[in-house]
């Protein structure tokens, strides 16, 4: 297949315009990409099949963005017959005298096609024209016994790619024109054509031609196309009728067209837009801008683009947010005599990527009236400082000299010390860290307490009304934007005992009045860990009992693990975000996969330099549920950064018993969207990884969940 794609170039071009030029149809890529090969239908009245390979259309549409595709057109192997064999006989009228003419003059055909009645589901395009469709996506005919279009358009229905008919009559010869019999009597034949591209007057050009001295002509023709709205999985859809999008810059002034292909070799496919706005999106992420985030294609608009009537091929304008279709606005555009007109035009939304871009507006609004929305929202938990108080003790004493004693008197104060802040980091890293906890952890099948527990999504706490402004958005949008909301630290206060021993001289009474007046106030957010019987295997709901940093726990599963065949049940689990087959190290700076720094086998959820702070409610946690042979065991983490207190980092690693090469994982906080982490799998020996993402700011986001799944090297990524 064919395929020719323009990428984003100079930003410049858009900087300032309410509507962004270069969305316009792109004249150089039409130009040096090869016109269609338009259809040469079969003379008779034979059927003829042309079958769609849809996975070698993919695969064009997905190889490197940047590389042009070129695949010959394949021909049909027409078996020729000799002069004068017969063919099969027609099931049409046959006028007299039999000529041409006549035929073209037959009221017959023009009556019966103007009476004929529009298929269900279809539109007419045209009626009762002298030519047939000669046009782009053509997938075969068959003949018809009578001029039935409902039928011919239920066939179509049955073929994969198929979205518009043509039904004509065809003045065929009775038998093979040739020598001894040059221009024989005729017969008519119904035909019904499949096409996967636009059916309309303009490209019913095929008006007959001579076979010998046999005219044969085209009476009766009549178009239809499909009004169903091809549907893609993963995608929501909306009809543009004859119009494109053309975008304005965003909120934030930036430019979301990121370019477009153009195939010509196909029959008219979404899917196709699909796959190479997916391959675009990989290109990006690869290939990251000096500054700022990769594009990532979450909408396309797709059509058919014709110049003067004559199919150019299918148009994909990839763009990195959706546009509504009051923004179809883009009928064609004139190029000197030439004019190019748009047809059959949709667009389609990624439902699971977030598009929506944050706004300023949107976020001075949240921060004015929406932060206990956004705190509960992404289940903030603001950082906490614990240090010592000053102590200052106080002992009242009255005494009379009368006699003497000795007596010593125990005073207990208390103090109340208040700070705010973020705390810092309170130990350095250690060059010998990376040890081993000394003990394992055989982690048991753990049921459930709560069997109806809800789902992530119902974790929200509902008392907290959505503000106005957000009502409708994406998940992973709203936890965007709330990231930038849900700020701030906890007023911790803590109290101090101090015990004074006092000695004094006294008369034979001593009277030690002492007044202690305290008032304790401890304000927290117990973090929204989501597993129903979690047990933890570092940090503690009650507050960590100590630091961690780059520590890794050998664990024993109840069923093997894995990735790339490598499965066992004695894994190391690291504070860093990733677990391994059999031992680790303290490693913790992240680098691009493979990566020989780590164990041979890994899965890296968020391998990041990760840290539990004393006294918080961070940790990493497990459960198992289910039955022998589906159990599942889920890692949940709720963590920060190390020296960045205010960052948290809160996911989910789940293995599955029956798929143990599949793992998901789950984004519920995540501070700095990927700008310093790595995601995927490796397995060193067999020279296997596959990489989500390295180091990518925005790659990884609040409300992402990741399917790896190693047995097929690919991902999958979707919503909460």
């Amino acid at each position: 297949m064919r395929a020719a794609l323009v990428l984003q170039a100079l930003a410049a071009c858009a900087a300032a315009n309410p509507l962004v030029r270069r969305q316009d149809i792109n004249f150089n890529l039409v130009d040096d990409t090869p016109d269609p090969t338009l259809a040469s239908i079969a003379i008779g009245p034979t059927a003829e099949v042309v079958s769609y390979n849809l996975a070698a259309a993919t695969a064009s549409a997905t190889v490197n963005p940047q590389a042009a595709i070129d695949r010959a057109a394949e021909k049909r192997d027409l078996s020729a017959r000799a002069a004068c064999d017969p063919n099969p006989t027609g099931a049409g009228f046959v006028p007299s005298p039999d000529s041409a003419s006549a035929f073209l003059a037959a009221p017959t055909f023009a009556a019966i096609a103007s009476a004929a009645p529009t298929p269900s589901g279809y539109t007419n395009t045209f009626t009762n024209l002298q030519g047939s469709v000669n046009a782009y996506g053509y997938l075969g005919y068959t003949t018809l016994t009578s001029y039935d279009t409902g039928k011919c358009a239920t066939k179509c229905n049955a073929i994969t790619g198929c979205v518009g008919i043509n039904v004509f009559f065809e003045r065929d010869p009775s038998v093979s024109p040739g020598t001894g019999c040059t221009d024989p009597a005729s017969t008519t034949v119904i035909k019904c054509t499949f096409w996967g591209g636009y059916v309309a007057a303009e490209n019913a050009l095929n008006v007959g031609q001579y076979r010998s001295q046999f005219h044969v002509v085209i009476a009766g023709s009549n178009g239809y196309m499909s009004t169903k709205v091809p549907s893609l999985p993963g995608y929501t859809a909306q009809a543009l009728g004859n119009y494109a999008i053309n975008a304005p810059v965003d909120c934030n002034g930036k430019d979301t067209y990121m370019g477009v292909k153009l195939f010509t070799t196909s029959i008219f496919d979404v899917g196709l837009c699909a796959a190479a706005c997916a391959a675009t999106s990989a290109y990006d992420v690869a290939h990251p801008p000096a500054t700022g985030s990769p594009d990532i294609c979450s909408f396309f608009n797709t059509y058919l683009l014709s110049k003067n009537g004559v199919p150019q091929g299918q148009y994909c304008a990839m763009y990195t947010e959706p546009w509504s279709n009051t923004y179809a606005v883009n009928s064609g555009q004139n190029r000197g005599n030439d004019k190019y007109t748009v047809s059959y035009s949709f667009s389609y939304t990624n439902t699971s990527l977030p598009g929506t871009p944050v706004c300023p507006n949107d976020i001075a609004y949240l921060q004015s009236a929406g932060s206990d929305f956004c705190t509960s929202y992404i289940h903030y938990v603001a950082p906490t400082v614990t240090v010592g108080p000053t102590t200052t003790s106080v002992a009242t004493i009255i005494a009379s000299a009368t006699t003497s004693t000795t007596e010593t008197s125990t005073v207990t104060t208390v103090t109340t010390t208040t700070i705010t802040g973020s705390a810092n980091a309170q130990m350095k890293r250690d060059a010998t860290s990376g040890a081993p906890s000394d003990y394992s952890i055989a982690v048991e099948t753990i049921y459930a307490s709560n069997p109806a527990k809800p789902t992530a999504s119902a974790l929200v706490k509902r008392s907290i009304a959505t503000p106005a402004s957000i009502t409708g958005w994406p998940a992973a949008s709203i936890s965007a934007a709330c990231s930038h909301v849900a700020t701030g630290t906890v007023t911790v206060t803590t109290t101090a005992l101090t015990t004074i021993s006092t000695t004094s001289t006294t008369s034979s009474t001593v009277t030690v009045p002492t007044t202690v007046t305290s008032t304790v106030t401890s304000t927290f957010t117990v973090p929204g860990v989501l597993l129903a019987s979690p047990t933890a295997i570092a940090g503690s709901i009650q507050g960590s009992p100590s630091y961690f940093d780059d520590e890794y726990f050998a664990l024993t599963v109840p069923f093997p693990i894995g990735a790339y065949g490598s499965y066992s049940t004695s894994v190391s689990l690291s504070l860093n975000g990733r677990l391994c087959i059999g031992d680790d190290s303290g490693a913790y700076a992240n680098r691009q996969l493979p990566d020989p720094y780590i164990p041979n086998t890994c899965i890296l959820g968020y391998y990041d330099d990760l840290f539990i702070y004393e006294g918080t409610q961070q940790g990493i946690y497990y459960e198992v549920t289910g039955d022998i042979g589906s159990r599942k065991l889920v890692f949940e983490y709720y963590v920060s950064h190390y020296r960045e207190a205010s960052q948290y980092y809160h996911f989910t690693m789940s293995f599955y018993e029956a798929t143990p090469g599949v793992t998901d994982v789950a984004y519920y906080s995540v501070s700095d969207f990927g700008a310093s982490a790595t995601v995927g799998a490796q397995r060193l020996d067999t020279n296997q990884n596959m990489q989500y993402e390295f180091n990518m700011n925005g790659a990884i986001y609040p409300g992402l969940t990741l399917k790896i799944d190693s047995t097929t090297g690919h991902f999958t990524a979707g919503s909460l």
